[in-house]
């Protein structure tokens, strides 16, 4: 594979930054192109990967140009600011988590355009472009990932959230609108995202193993830690603004997945969260009122299980019994013997216990 990685600014009117004719299975990663006429034109090429480019202000053309191009992968890129964002002839070629923004200059201003087909798109920010999508070509696109995982967020559409479920008919909002954005005859988004696209990405251990995370958020999320099984952080925002946070986690075997807001009892449906999954993912999504929050998710054990050796048994008695009677100031306090988040270790969480006394994973 051959890497392709520089900055280029301010090449002559008319010329191209980087330019691949017949290039197969190169990556095009971390550049800054800016003034060209393109900013990156990929020829009767395929297999290739352009990935983490910032393309802005190529006035004259296009930010990133395709002529006869196929089964090449693009996201992470920003791409802004150009003539057009993403043009030319191609198709079977997938674009995700790029942002799209604001190509209005030169002769067209057109975010996405001209004679693409069999393409996908999804999780892309597709922002105040003079037009945002431009086809001529009859045959449809792809726009989203499915359910849950779903489409693109688009500037111009103002959908309404307040059911879930693939045809959006369960009560309870899942950050996705409940009807599909309509781009043309041939093409729609199924499942618009209701905000931007932002991932935060980090990872936990469950069960010995690391897992891939990700944060979608319209709050500011910081101080993660990630301890086995459980996920913490900081959620903050404007005070009395409604904040969201969707989570994406693989799926392994999990017999509970439970979200805590400030150590309080843990949230229950209806509203919140909405747990929905795929073939490989849960996404768990969940509203609140915004100031700072301190956000806890615990994923694939039994609480009940505190010893985490996936059987409930009189080794998980004995951790509760040591810290019976103790609170959060006490010597012998262990958050772990805590299941009902109470602050205190007392016959309740005994009683819980032994109400899933051998149960296994």
């Amino acid at each position: 594979m051959k890497i392709i990685q520089f900055t280029i600014q301010h090449c002559r009117s008319g010329g191209n930054a980087i330019w691949l004719d017949n290039y197969v299975n190169a990556t095009i990663s971390n550049n800054i192109i800016t003034n060209n006429s393109d900013g990156i034109r990929i020829l009767h090429s395929s297999g290739n990967i352009i990935s983490n480019n910032i393309i802005r202000n190529n006035p004259y053309n296009t930010g990133l140009g395709f002529n006869w191009a196929h089964n090449n992968i693009v996201y992470g890129n920003i791409i802004e600011n150009n003539n057009i964002g993403i043009g030319g002839s191609h198709w079977n070629n997938t674009f995700f988590e790029n942002i799209i923004r604001e190509n209005i200059g030169g002769w067209a201003g057109w975010g996405i355009s001209d004679n693409f087909y069999d393409c996908i798109f999804f999780h892309n920010n597709i922002i105040d472009n003079g037009h945002q999508v431009i086809n001529s070509y009859p045959n449809p696109n792809v726009w989203d990932d499915n359910y849950p995982s779903g489409g693109n967020y688009w500037s111009d559409f103002s959908g309404v959230d307040g059911y879930n479920g693939p045809s959006q008919d369960v009560l309870g909002s899942d950050g996705i609108s409940d009807t599909p954005h309509v781009i043309n005859g041939n093409n729609q988004d199924n499942y618009p995202l209701m905000n931007p696209w932002t991932p935060i990405k980090t990872s936990i251990k469950v069960k010995g193993n690391d897992y891939p995370v990700t944060i979608i958020s319209n709050t500011t999320i910081e101080q993660i830690v990630a301890t086995s099984n459980t996920l913490h952080f900081k959620s903050s925002g404007p005070p009395g603004e409604t904040g969201y946070i969707n989570i994406i986690f693989p799926k392994v075997n999990t017999t509970e997945i439970r979200v805590f807001i400030d150590g309080g009892p843990p949230l229950t449906p209806p509203p919140f969260p909405v747990i929905n999954s795929n073939g490989t993912h849960y996404f768990i999504y969940f509203e609140f009122t915004l100031s700072t929050h301190d956000i806890t998710i615990q994923f694939a054990r039994m609480l009940e299980d505190l010893n985490e050796d996936d059987k409930v048994d009189i080794k998980d008695i004995a951790t509760a019994a040591l810290a019976f009677g103790s609170n959060p100031s006490h010597p012998r306090w262990n958050p772990i013997a805590d299941i009902n988040k109470d602050d205190k270790v007392d016959i309740r969480d005994i009683a819980l216990i032994a109400r899933n006394f051998g149960k296994t994973l």
